[in-house]
């Protein structure tokens, strides 16, 4: 009790100085500060924005995932990765920081992703990063375990939008009715959509090379091709980029354009080939929508044989068991004729598949290990291999050993 008392009062010094420092560059420097929410495709929106934004100013942007409370600090520092329990690594954090302060010249925008995974987390990343423009990606029930139902994780998301100043811009997902509702207490808004809206992408679809789609901005129909990139799901997300980048001021000229720019981080809808085998490693996360994007682009690739590894989507709460039961239903309509389980959760999954009984050959792998060596096994020439779950459930090493 004595050593987790002295642990909790660290962390809470940690987390003081963090924020005063961090208020003090911003202040320092005044930046326009970009904020992006959301319970899926925060990341891959920061990135699209920094990577428009870099096409005509300079931008501060995470370099990693930082998606905790920390991660404004983290990005304002200007590191690579979180520092974790070293303390000379958050030394040089508190360095970096200091060192930001007195620098004469800073980046001209900051764009912070704002993950959150407890009530009241929100109200306090926004008294500090003080953003001038919100963009909300979609609701879901991602940390569900901890907030809440859906409409409490869209309550605590809004936070973010009430934040906004008077000449503050929310981007907002129209096509999703709880972040849509946001708009009522936004001082402006841009309205991103496969339908209707200031924004308006379609026509997307996957290529031998990449990603391509329309979008619709200023009234005027672009073409955007994303080399590199797999699958169609993301494009939300880059439209939603577009729009933070519109209401910075850029062309929309210049933004369709610097669009073919944009890469993903690491083991986000990651193509490799490997020994004959493509792998599509998605194995930093999974929540219920993005495995189900993650399953329909599998369905579009060309393969002989189409196999899926799935773990654990962790964090929904009481949503757990039918998340998991959908999934089944999900991985029936991706074309997929082989497929591996892995944890505890998916068991359900697991049970859904064998009771439908139309998957060619299924496997349930408590450890991601187990998986390995049973796609080891079982995988040949030609197949395309989908491998998604929780980061905690560790399939990034199943894609490593794969490859190895």
């Amino acid at each position: 009790m004595y050593s987790s008392n002295i642990r909790a009062s660290a962390r809470a010094v940690l987390r003081t100085v963090l924020f005063a420092l961090t208020r003090a560059v911003l202040r320092r420097h005044a930046p326009t500060v970009i904020a992006v929410t959301g319970s899926v495709g925060k990341s891959t929106t920061v990135r699209a924005i920094a990577t428009i934004l870099r096409s005509q100013t300079t931008v501060c942007a995470p370099h990693g995932n930082f998606n905790t409370v920390y991660g404004v600090p983290l990005t304002i520092a200007g590191v690579h990765t979180a520092p974790g329990a070293s303390v000379w690594r958050w030394c040089d954090v508190f360095w970096r920081l200091g060192t930001a302060i007195v620098r004469r010249e800073f980046a001209r925008v900051v764009v912070v992703e704002l993950g959150i995974d407890r009530r009241g987390e929100m109200a306090q990343l926004v008294r500090l990063a003080r953003p001038h423009i919100g963009v909300v990606t979609m609701v879901d029930a991602v940390h569900a375990q901890y907030i809440g139902d859906k409409d409490a994780i869209a309550k605590e998301k809004a936070v973010l939008i009430q934040s906004l100043p008077p000449e503050g811009v929310a981007v907002l997902n129209a096509d999703d009715p709880r972040v849509a509702a946001m708009a009522a207490d936004a001082p402006h808004v841009r309205w991103v959509s496969a339908e209707q809206g200031d924004f308006v992408y379609s026509n997307a679809r996957n290529t031998r090379d990449g990603v391509s789609f329309d979008l619709t901005c200023d009234n005027k129909r672009y073409p955007v091709h994303l080399p590199n990139i797999c699958g169609t799901q993301l494009v939300p997300s880059f439209a939603l980029a577009a729009a933070a980048a519109r209401a910075y001021g850029l062309s929309c000229d210049r933004i369709c354009s610097a669009l073919s720019a944009v890469t993903m981080l690491p083991h986000r809808m990651q193509v490799q080939h490997c020994h004959g085998v493509t792998i599509i490693d998605d194995t930093y996360n999974a929540a219920p929508p993005s495995m189900a994007g993650a399953l329909q682009t599998l369905r579009t690739l060309p393969a002989s044989r189409r196999v899926v590894c799935v773990g654990d989507m962790r964090e929904l709460g009481d949503y757990e068991r039918r998340a998991h039961r959908e999934l089944a239903q999900h991985i029936l309509h991706s074309g997929a004729t082989v497929v591996v389980t892995v944890g505890t959760a998916t068991e359900e999954t697991y049970r859904q598949l064998r009771h439908n009984g139309t998957i060619t050959e299924l496997h349930h792998c408590p450890t991601a290990a187990d998986a390995a060596a049973v796609l080891r096994r079982i995988i040949r020439d030609g197949d395309t291999v989908l491998i998604k779950g929780s980061n905690g459930v560790g399939l990034s090493s199943v894609v490593d050993a794969l490859c190895s």
